[in-house]
Formats: structure tokens, C-alpha cells, sequence
């Protein structure tokens, strides 16, 4: 995983701020010619810096709307000295996690994000996938579209939890057994309950648990 990305899509000469930066983290550079290109990489980086002109080309809003939907984890980080970086947040939904610092502060930038990296070592137990998000922690999870988290049992987070991780792969009700009951002897129809129950949470996010015929469960 790229630790940092740098989006220049300035215009501007180039800044000191790349030295800097090559010295303290890992650091990936991606221009303009490969704002799209970078999107089909199977990883996504800690932290997405775009150094941009304040108005933001089609080509950069295009990006930012499928980066943050692809890199949940992602803290991003806006760079410019005049200002006038607010057009990025009517691409940017609510819940992406985002900064805006003036370029020529090059030690406020780094000591942000020094500040992200210990935030990203915090997320551990925050699990992503398709605009869900679920906090193990505080048996909770978080839909991209709504303003207040849905509470859940300890078994309800465990077969989200394992949904979320086994996205598209079936799973028997054995598969289940192991994973959330880890072998404590439950029927088939406990399972069932608890899966029910976590469809009705779930109802208005954008996956659903798949019964399969002959049964198991397919989370999309």
C-alpha cells in the first residue's frame, strides 16, 4: 500500500513540498494523466493529498466522487494558498474524512498527517464495504446515506462482520456455526433469527444477504 498519494493537478510549478514529504513517508506521485488509471489498483492509500487549482477540472471531481467510494478508509487532504478549495466539498459526501491546509504550511501538513497515521492505527476495528460501515467496538454500523448509526447485538456485528468479509462468497449455515457461534451447538433456525433480524436493519443499504437454494447465505 502507497502510505501517501500526491494528486498535482496544479498547474503551478512544482513544490518543495515533495522533498518533504519523500522524506517522511512513503509517497506515490500521480498527475492528471493518471488520475483514472490509479482508481483500478487493488489498494488504496492512507492518505490521498491533492494539490489542485481552485477550480477543480471535470477530470479531478470525476476522481474525488469514485476515490471516495472506493477508498472508505482514506483521509483526504486539500492543499492551496488562495482559499478557495470549497468546490471540492460538493463532490465530497459526508462521510469521507477530509482536510483543507494552506500549501506554504509544509510543517502543519506534516504534522497532520503524523496525526492521520495514528488516527488510521485507531481504525482497526472499523470494517468498510460498500458505503457500510460497521464499528466492532461499539457494535454499530453506519450506512453512507444516513445520519445516525444502527445499534446491533454482539451476534448481529459477528455475522456482519463476516458477511462483510466474505462479500460474494457462499456461505453454509456450518460456515456460520464456526465463525460467529464458534461451534456452540445452536439450530438452524437460531441462525436464521439472527440473519432475519440483521435483513431488517439493513434494509435501506445498498447490500443485501442472498438466502441460497439448498441453503447458506450470499452477502452482495
Amino acid at each position: 500500500m502507497s502510505v501517501v498519494w500526491l494528486i498535482d493537478v496544479s498547474n503551478s510549478q512544482k513544490s518543495p513540498l515533495f522533498a518533504q514529504l519523500a522524506k517522511n513517508f512513503a509517497v506515490r506521485i500521480i498527475d492528471s494523466l493518471a488520475l483514472q488509471s490509479v482508481l483500478t489498483t487493488d489498494s488504496a492509500p492512507h492518505v490521498l493529498v491533492v494539490r489542485a487549482s481552485p477550480q477543480a477540472s471535470p477530470e479531478l471531481q470525476s476522481f474525488l466522487t469514485t476515490a471516495q467510494a472506493q477508498f472508505l478508509k482514506t483521509f483526504f487532504v486539500f492543499m492551496d494558498n488562495s482559499n478557495k478549495l470549497s468546490c471540492f466539498e460538493q463532490v465530497l459526501s459526508q462521510e469521507i474524512k477530509r482536510y483543507f491546509i494552506r500549501e506554504s504550511n509544509i510543517e502543519d501538513l506534516l504534522s497532520l498527517l503524523q496525526r492521520l497515521f495514528l488516527f488510521a492505527k485507531e481504525d482497526d476495528d472499523l470494517i468498510y464495504y460498500q458505503g457500510v460501515r460497521l464499528n466492532m467496538e461499539r457494535l454499530e454500523c453506519w450506512l453512507a446515506q444516513e445520519q445516525t448509526p444502527i445499534s446491533l447485538s454482539f451476534k448481529e456485528a459477528k455475522l456482519l462482520r463476516l458477511f462483510m468479509q466474505s462479500a460474494g462468497t457462499s456461505l453454509s449455515r456450518s460456515d456460520i456455526l464456526m465463525k460467529v457461534w464458534e461451534n456452540v451447538r445452536v439450530s438452524p433456525r437460531t441462525i436464521d433469527c439472527h440473519i432475519s433480524r440483521l435483513r431488517k436493519k439493513l434494509a435501506n443499504a445498498p447490500i443485501h444477504i442472498e438466502s441460497i437454494y439448498g441453503g447458506g447465505y450470499v452477502f452482495s
